[in-house]
C-alpha cells in the first residue's frame, strides 16, 4: 500500500512572539521515502521564516515610507513652481 499525500500547516511565529499568519507545506505525490525531522519545520524552520518574513516586511514599510517622504516635498515644490509659471 503506497503512502498517501500530506499538508502540515505551521503557524509563522516570531521569536518576539508576533504572529505572521501559516505557511502550509504540501506533498502532493507519493514517491519515496522522505528523510526529514519534522521538529526541524516545526521549530528551527519555523521560526527562522518568521523572522525572515518579519525582516523584509520592515525593510518593505521602510522603503515605502522613504519613498513618500521623497515624493512629498518632490510634489509640492512643481505644484509652487507650476503656481510661478
Amino acid at each position: 500500500m503506497s503512502e498517501s499525500p500530506w499538508e502540515l500547516r505551521l503557524e509563522l511565529v516570531t521569536t518576539s512572539r508576533r504572529t505572521w499568519g501559516f505557511v502550509t507545506l504540501f506533498r502532493a505525490r507519493d514517491g519515496e521515502a522522505l528523510s526529514l525531522d519534522v521538529n526541524i519545520l516545526t521549530q528551527d524552520f519555523r521560526t527562522s521564516l518568521s523572522n525572515a518574513l518579519e525582516r523584509a516586511c520592515s525593510k518593505l514599510e521602510a522603503a515605502q515610507q522613504d519613498k513618500r517622504a521623497d515624493q512629498g516635498p518632490r510634489s509640492h515644490k512643481l505644484a509652487a513652481g507650476s503656481m510661478a509659471d
